[in-house]
């Protein structure tokens, strides 16, 4: 199964990175495999996992950073790495919002443009682009469709 992590920059767009390399580190630092151009981020603010070499899940662990990792509103240590599970919200700084979601496969699209490679040694973490149209419709994932509805304010509660 492959994950992805849509973050939400202070200008409002959002960013959608397909997570496939064993450790990404995210960071205000070129160094990261996901660059947050924000102050309010450390220069190595905190690092995403695979739990074993072929493994299907993800965890996170802050690195020390300045303003913070939360996960699902609870502080995220730098002792302790934290499972990753569909569905879950994190805020990485003070401003950034992120979303980890599971992909499912559904058939083979054309890309517009090649994806770019970060040009850190070994990443392997693809930003998505946009696929030509005409494009099957995606599969829905149900979990992920609530939480966005949640965040979005489209959830009525009876």
């Amino acid at each position: 199964m492959k994950h992805g992590l849509k973050i939400t920059f202070p200008d409002g767009k959002d960013h959608h990175f397909l997570l496939s390399a064993k450790s990404i580190s995210i960071g205000r630092g070129k160094e990261n495999g996901i660059v947050i151009p924000c102050n309010r981020v450390s220069t190595k603010h905190c690092e995403l996992r695979r739990k074993a070499p072929n493994g299907t899940s993800f965890e996170i662990i802050d690195l020390g950073s300045t303003n913070g990792t939360i996960l699902n509103d609870e502080a995220v240590e730098s002792e302790h790495a934290r499972e990753l599970r569909d569905g879950d919200t994190l805020m990485i700084g003070l401003d950034l919002k992120a979303s980890f979601y599971s992909l499912e496969e559904v058939g083979v699209s054309k890309v517009v443009e090649k994806p770019s490679i970060s040009e850190v040694a070994g990443a392997v973490t693809v930003r998505l682009k946009e696929i030509q149209k005409p494009r099957p419709e995606p599969a829905i994932n149900p979990v992920a469709a609530a939480v966005a509805r949640a965040e979005n304010g489209a959830v009525k509660t009876s």
